[in-house]
């Protein structure tokens, strides 16, 4: 079962908006009939400035640009506003002065999140009143007891501090422990609270590069982090995953920045470059089996893919042996053009021979009565035309006529010339009609 979800989309400047897609996805889960709802975006744009998708009821994700909103979807018909509307925690056009209303009246609702000085009761000096930075007073007056100053606060920070810094540090610190496993024969490393795979008691640990830097035997030697001096491939690669773990944030890297990814050879394999002023980027989807994968440029306004070769280098389009090298043009309408253009005077080529280009016009020519022996000349319009080209001609039926003749070329840039030939011993009048005049280049 699906709904319809239907709405105008419009740009800031009131212009149908048929150009930025819209896409619908879910996460895995379950509809009404037992079906399995994919996780498969599905990209749709507005036709005529009208958006319609059907989709099936429950959780849903709707992306558009930059913004992502997760929406319930109803079992009965919608609109794409009131979607939208209901995932968000206010709608996006609220005022901003309703805006200020909500935050002062929830501010008013929990002062005693706001609190800053307290002030001892006039006749009281047991009890103290708390007052907000604008001088009004905070709840009831409470115990002068539970009150410490800014002053004794930030001494008893000070003072915990350094042991808090020393028990941060050494619980951090490597430690070499007995595996649960095999305590008598084999070891961990533990960092904190990661701990490496088990190693033989009698090994010899490497550093990262691969020199040796020390031996030791567990049953002669126990061995401490100062006997270690570095860790074996196996305990790096542990080490590595914990202190990675700890700098990805819902998995996005927050700190540090990444600019080059490094293959196994130590090669760069990937370089990210973070322009001052970007805001596009490319959002790489995984599809299902045989699906094709989606790379997607997302941020603002119209933004294409552009690929910079290197040198004489080609953008190359490799298939398994049998197959055909094929770009297809797709997209949410039923129908698409595929374009392939050129710069400046240059010209679109297929195996290093220019291919083919078609111009044409098309012009309602009425001849009038031509004189026998005798002709007569009218003109179409076809841009891009210039002398010596070849023109094709297209006669309209009602103006083919017994004894008239009709012959066509360009006469001038832009301009093709069709002559009515009258080769007949009186004079004839060819019915008028649309010609079309063909020019292959």
């Amino acid at each position: 079962m699906t709904v319809p979800i239907t709405g105008s989309v419009k740009d800031v400047t009131g212009v149908e908006d048929n150009d930025t897609p819209w896409l619908f996805a879910s996460v895995i889960r379950f509809a009404d009939d037992g079906s399995v709802i994919t996780e498969k975006p599905r990209e749709v744009r507005a036709v005529s400035g009208n958006l319609k998708v059907n989709l099936v009821p429950g959780y849903a994700i709707v992306t558009y640009g930059k913004q992502v909103w997760q929406v319930t979807v109803p079992e009965t018909a919608t609109t794409l506003k009131a979607l939208i509307e209901a995932g968000v925690a206010f709608p996006p056009d609220t005022a901003q002065a309703l805006l200020d209303a909500a935050v002062g009246q929830y501010v008013e609702t929990h002062r005693e999140q706001f609190r800053t000085r307290a002030v001892p009761v006039e006749g009281d000096p047991t009890m103290v009143q708390w007052f907000d930075e604008a001088g009004n007073p905070v709840g009831d007056p409470v115990p002068q007891g539970t009150v410490i100053s800014e002053e004794v606060a930030q001494a008893a920070a000070e003072a915990a501090a350094p042991a808090a810094v020393t028990a941060d540090v050494e619980s951090r610190a490597p430690q070499v422990i007995a595996d649960p496993d095999n305590p008598s024969t084999h070891i961990r490393i533990k960092l904190g609270d990661a701990t490496g795979p088990p190693s033989p008691a009698s090994a010899t640990w490497l550093s990262v590069d691969g020199e040796q830097v020390a031996a030791f035997d567990l049953d002669t030697t126990p061995p401490t982090p100062s006997d270690l001096g570095a860790y074996s491939s196996a305990e790096v690669d542990t080490l590595i995953a914990a202190a990675v773990a700890s700098l990805v944030t819902n998995g996005v890297f927050t700190n540090p920045r990444i600019e080059y990814i490094y293959g196994a050879n130590t090669h760069t394999v990937v370089r990210f470059t973070d322009m001052s002023d970007g805001v596009n980027y490319l959002r790489i989807y995984n599809t299902a089996a045989g699906a094709n994968l989606l790379y997607q440029a997302v941020g603002s306004g119209n933004t294409g893919h552009e690929f910079l070769t290197l040198g004489t280098g080609q953008i190359v389009i490799r298939v398994p042996a049998g197959q055909t090298p094929t770009i297809v043009g797709t997209g949410a309408d039923t129908n698409h053009n595929t374009n392939i253009t050129s710069k400046g005077t240059g010209v679109v080529q297929a195996n290093g021979v220019k291919v083919a280009q078609i111009l044409s016009g098309t012009a309602a020519l009425d001849f009038g009565s031509v004189s026998a022996q005798s002709f007569a000349d009218l003109t179409v319009t076809v841009t891009g035309a210039a002398a010596g080209d070849c023109v094709s001609l297209g006669v309209p039926t009602a103006s083919v006529t017994a004894g008239i003749a009709y012959t066509a070329w360009v006469s001038a840039t832009n301009t093709v010339t069709v002559r009515a030939h009258n080769y007949t011993g009186g004079a004839l009048d060819p019915a008028s009609g649309t010609f079309k005049a063909s020019i292959l280049k």
